[in-house]
């Protein structure tokens, strides 16, 4: 082992990832508890879970916003700190989803149900996002008599062989 590879800063510890819109993600980090006195840089590796592709940033603080990623998708993120002798060992891989977009919502079944009625039918029940904004609504401008017609669920597939 080198002078240089003894002197290389340590690992960078408690990196945590949190998603805090559907296209970024706050990241933070300590400083490694050994050579922290002589770090020159960090670099912030990310990537998306479906592509071996590596990002970086480049920053001297512990903490950092990536951004301009890809709604509701799973990404691997790891630290690795620099000093003039090189690199030290990678943090810890955290992994973190983007949020999900507010228009996915809205197309996002959130209780789905089937009832088998005969061989070339199937009941399908599901609340949409989209028919409990548009109960509120009508709640809101017509009163509560109106609105129970748009909240009921829906039951429309009929397969055909």
């Amino acid at each position: 082992m080198t002078k240089a590879e003894i002197n290389l800063p340590g690992q960078p510890f408690n990196a945590s990832a949190k998603a805090v819109s559907p296209s970024s993600i706050l990241v933070s980090w300590s400083r490694p508890e050994h050579g922290s006195k002589s770090l020159k840089e960090y670099k912030l590796f990310y990537k998306k879970d479906s592509t071996p592709e590596e990002q970086f940033f480049i920053t001297k603080h512990t903490e950092h916003e990536i951004t301009d990623l890809s709604p509701y998708t799973k990404y691997s993120i790891w630290v690795v700190a620099y000093n003039q002798n090189g690199p030290g060992m990678n943090s810890l891989e955290v992994v973190v989803v983007t949020n999900i977009t507010t228009a996915d919502k809205l197309k996002t079944p959130i209780n789905l149900k089937t009832n088998v009625i005969s061989p070339n039918a199937i009941d399908i029940t599901t609340i949409l996002y989209v028919m409990i904004a548009c109960c509120l609504l009508l709640i809101f401008c017509i009163g509560i008599e109106m609105s129970l017609l748009c909240c009921k669920t829906l039951n429309v597939i009929t397969l055909n062989k």
